[in-house]
This record gives structure tokens, C-alpha cells and sequence, in this order.
């Protein structure tokens, strides 16, 4: 998605941290949310990626810092694309494992027992 003038565009690099795996740096206009990054993420990310997070609920990082979905990249001081490459950081978690019936019904027995204690008079 490259988009805007070369100056008013910065240029970032994605990457999970997990696998090791990367995009290539895109440019973007500097009034692109946080949001609309994530869109572009999972739209052009490798096929054998496992985007299966709702996309507000994808953590993108840069300094150390999880960026709010609302915030723009001229918002969070992202430089210019002329000055460098700002390396982004995606967190996905794992699918979540199938739970069987038997694994589920003996999650529920153990739940459902009130912890024994002693007292003592």
C-alpha cells in the first residue's frame, strides 16, 4: 500500500517476532491508523500465517509500546520515510486447542468441587 508523497509517508517493516518472519518495508501515508495497518497485515501477510485474531485484538508494537487502533502514524512520531525504516512488532497467539467432551466434562467435575480446608478450634 503505498500511498501519499515520499515525504509525507513513512516506511515500516513488520515483524514476528515468534518465527522470525518479516514483510518487506511498505510505505505509508502518515495519517494511517494503527487499524488500518493491521488490515494491510493481514490482507498481505504469508498465507501460512494463522491470522485468526479478531484485528483490534492483535497487539502491534513499536518501542516496546502497544499502539492504540485509533492513534496514526503521525500521532505516534513515526519518522519520515526519508529518515529510516521503523521496524513493527505483530503478537499473535496460538489458535486456541480443541477441548474433546471427556477433556471438557472433567475440566467442569473439577471446577465444580468447593476447595476442602481445615479449621482449627
Amino acid at each position: 500500500m503505498d500511498g501519499g508523497s515520499v515525504g509525507e509517508s513513512a516506511r515500516i517493516r513488520f515483524l514476528l517476532p515468534h518465527s522470525g518472519q518479516d514483510m518487506s518495508p511498505m510505505d505509508f501515508p502518515l495519517d494511517t491508523t494503527v487499524l488500518g495497518l493491521k488490515v494491510v497485515l493481514q490482507r498481505d501477510w504469508p498465507k501460512e500465517s494463522d491470522f485468526h485474531d479478531s484485528l483490534p485484538d492483535m497487539p502491534l508494537l513499536m518501542g516496546g509500546k502497544v499502539l492504540d487502533n485509533t492513534s496514526t502514524l503521525r500521532a505516534l512520531g513515526v519518522p519520515l520515510s526519508s529518515e529510516r525504516v521503523v521496524t513493527m512488532h505483530l503478537v499473535l497467539r496460538p489458535r486456541p486447542q480443541a477441548v474433546d467432551a471427556t477433556e471438557k466434562e472433567e475440566t467442569t467435575k473439577e471446577v465444580a468441587q468447593p476447595p476442602s480446608c481445615c479449621t482449627i478450634l
